[in-house]
């Protein structure tokens, strides 16, 4: 069979880069032109002074080589690149035009860099959207249908502290365990909070909304939104860490799918932590107080 792996990730690099590119025009049209035009004036004015122009690409080294210590963590290749870039900028004799020469291909090339970023990212948020819809296989609509409703679930998210790649694997998570599209905002939501306060892998949280959500059982004034706030209070007032607390609950989480009391599950988890007992005891102490019907 041929192989069209690579056809097809150019093709939704370029549907990527296109859909990127309305984006910007839609919300703020003439913004680049604009913002290109303000800073060869800008340039064009500071050149006059030669003590301004070293002090605008001295700041333009030290902004470039942080932006290179903050991507690869590595102090020795930031302090290379700072060292180059302040000898060049203090041996050359700086003339207007090769100070605007240098700002406007530092600019151009700090643009590019940019769309080509924002272009891998979004092809591959629509790679993982689209895996997800497949793997959901929604018989009521067609896979691209389902692809922009898990677009819309992605973007519903207010002041989310992850990103949208990282938004797009949790609902592709969300999809092969088969959670119901219609819980996926609310999952999405608490895993972003749970992210938020707890610093835990968001995957790790995304399995652990997950199986909540397929094991629990709600019944009536009881939604899945009670259920997590009460299991946010929970991470944060028992006398252990978030990630002891979801041990524990996978170690008993086939008692939650085996009882209508899912309060009481909960509470019982909490004050399992609070009675000092050991971990290895937390399935006898849940299965001596929860009902199991």
């Amino acid at each position: 069979m041929k192989d069209n792996s690579i056809p097809d990730s150019l093709h939704n690099s370029i549907k990527a880069f296109l859909s990127l590119l309305k984006t910007m025009y839609r919300s703020m049209p003439l913004l680049m032109i604009v913002f290109t035009f303000l800073i060869v004036y800008l340039a064009t004015k500071l050149s006059s002074n030669a003590t301004t122009m070293v002090a605008i690409l001295s700041a333009v080294i030290v902004i470039s080589s942080i932006c290179i210590y903050v991507k690869s963590n590595n102090y020795g290749e930031a302090v290379l690149a700072l060292s180059a870039g302040l000898f060049t900028v203090y041996t050359v004799e700086w003339t207007p035009s090769l100070f605007i020469g240098f700002i406007v291909v530092w600019i151009l090339f700090t643009v590019t860099v940019f769309f080509i970023n924002s272009v891998r990212i979004a092809s591959k948020i629509e790679s993982i959207l689209l895996d997800a819809a497949i793997s959901l296989g929604n018989r009521e609509q067609t896979d691209k249908e389902t692809k922009k409703q898990l677009e819309a679930i992605s973007n519903s998210v207010k002041n989310s502290v992850l990103m949208p790649d990282e938004r797009a694997e949790i609902l592709r998570l969300f999809c092969f365990r088969k959670i119901d599209i219609d819980k996926m905002q609310t999952g999405l939501h608490w895993v972003n909070i749970y992210f938020g306060i707890t610093k835990i892998p968001y995957m790790d949280l995304a399995s652990f909304v997950s199986e909540v959500i397929k094991n629990t059982t709600l019944y009536a004034g009881i939604t899945i939104d009670n259920v997590f706030d009460y299991i946010y209070v929970g991470m944060r007032n028992t006398p252990a860490s978030p990630l002891e607390y979801i041990d524990i609950f996978k170690k008993t989480r086939h008692i939650l799918a085996s009882t209508k009391n899912t309060i009481l599950y909960f509470q019982t988890l909490n004050d399992f932590f609070s009675s000092g007992q050991l971990i290895n005891k937390v399935e006898e102490y849940v299965e001596s107080i929860v009902v199991i019907d």
